[in-house]
């Protein structure tokens, strides 16, 4: 979890370390959840859900399916 005032360079820090990760570890997943909007406990747990769905399913067809298992 990174925290900080606007425009501290928060997003390019993530942005280079998940790209690090990707090019030396390509067997590993990644999600990116931006809670800036996020209010509670079942907002979080339906952002999260989501993210680790879309990162885990290479296609869209195959996210839908893992969606409905989910859910």
């Amino acid at each position: 979890m990174v925290i900080s005032p606007r425009r501290w360079g928060k997003s390019s820090l993530v942005e280079h370390v998940t790209n690090s990760i990707r090019k030396n570890h390509p067997d590993i997943r990644i999600a990116l959840i931006d809670l800036f909007t996020v209010n509670n406990e079942e907002e979080f747990l339906e952002k999260f859900a989501g993210e680790v769905l879309k990162s885990s399913s290479s296609r869209w067809q195959e996210w839908i399916e893992n969606s409905k298992k989910l859910f």
